[in-house]
């Protein structure tokens, strides 16, 4: 694991509790490092201007964390994708080059305000596909959430 992913999301069918009276309702899969690439997603969509979203994604999660069993239903699923969708579209338009790579003059400031991108200067030019790294760990959150839909299976915060 690195120091830009961490955490685990846990696939669980609906009804599902911690208690350990939910016989037979067992974990049904899991997804590493979802929480850093939710992190991810929100920081993201702060950096590109766009804190509505960022806020939606965060308030969405802390709802969920409040609960004695930190749960994302169905509903909840669709609304974390929806708050996914276009994202990638606006990072793109607003940092990266039509190589995918970030822009020589956003650079700098990414280096100040990022955590998630591994922006290292040792990295030299590859540092500039750090935001493409990214976009990819949030598409594969957003995979394991319609996979999840698809399923019928919530999603377990931990």
């Amino acid at each position: 694991m690195s120091r830009f992913d961490w955490g685990t999301y846990h696939l669980v069918p609906p009804g599902w509790t911690s208690d350990g009276d939910a016989a037979g309702h067992d974990v049904k899969g899991s997804h590493r490092y979802g929480p850093s690439q939710a992190d991810a997603a929100m920081e993201l969509s702060q950096i590109i201007g766009d804190s509505a979203r960022a806020q939606g994604i965060g308030e969405l999660l802390e709802r969920a964390a409040e609960r004695e069993d930190p749960i994302l239903d169905s509903v909840e699923i669709n609304a974390f994708r929806s708050l996914l969708e276009g994202l990638e579209a606006h990072v793109r338009a607003s940092l990266l080059d039509d190589g995918g790579r970030i822009r020589p003059e956003v650079l700098p400031d990414l280096r100040q305000r990022s955590r998630f991108m591994d922006l290292d200067i040792a990295r030299g030019d590859d540092a500039r596909y750090a935001c493409l790294e990214v976009l990819s760990r949030i598409q594969a959150l957003d995979e394991m959430l319609a996979f999840a839909d698809a399923n019928n299976l919530h999603v377990l915060l931990v």
